[in-house]
């Protein structure tokens, strides 16, 4: 092999390296809800969940519908959309758009958007198995008050 076509194909290695070595297939997570307890959930707390694991890292709610949450993050000059389709029994954050300097192809984009998702994932995961807050504050229970007793004079 001559020199310059030693230097041809190392540069077209690097070149191949640098454009792809940031890039990865799209990571579309597909999760069973599950609780600390085990205890089943309803939609609407699968739903809570969601929209609290998104504002928890940063991610604007753009719009809910009956079983899908949509959202987007904006970081670094770039930006990101996904929907999130749930139910009881689970969910699946889907890419919907991104910026063009995520350089989505239909199959790969950034690992910057792959991290983005992950961090969503996992704070959605920690929101399903945070303990439920009480559905209404109980009563305070009366306090027990002793009768006044007379006072003895001597």
């Amino acid at each position: 092999m001559t020199r310059s076509a030693s230097l041809a194909l190392l540069l077209v290695s690097l070149t191949m390296t640098g454009c792809f070595g940031r890039r990865a297939p799209v990571y579309t997570p597909q999760n069973a809800v599950s609780t600390a307890t085990g205890a089943p959930l309803s939609v609407d707390s699968v739903r809570q969940a969601i929209v609290q694991g998104c504002l928890a890292k940063g991610w604007a709610i753009d719009q809910q519908a009956s079983g899908i949450v949509r959202a987007s993050v904006y970081a670094g000059g770039h930006s990101a959309t996904v929907q999130i389709h749930y139910n009881s029994t689970g969910y699946v954050i889907q890419h919907v758009q991104s910026s063009p300097g995520l350089k989505f192809d239909g199959h790969y984009i950034h690992r910057r958007y792959n991290h983005w998702v992950r961090l969503l994932d996992e704070s959605i995961k920690r929101q399903l198995l945070a303990p439920a807050p009480p559905s209404s504050p109980s009563p305070a229970a009366p306090v027990p008050v002793e009768p006044a007793r007379p006072v003895e004079s001597t």
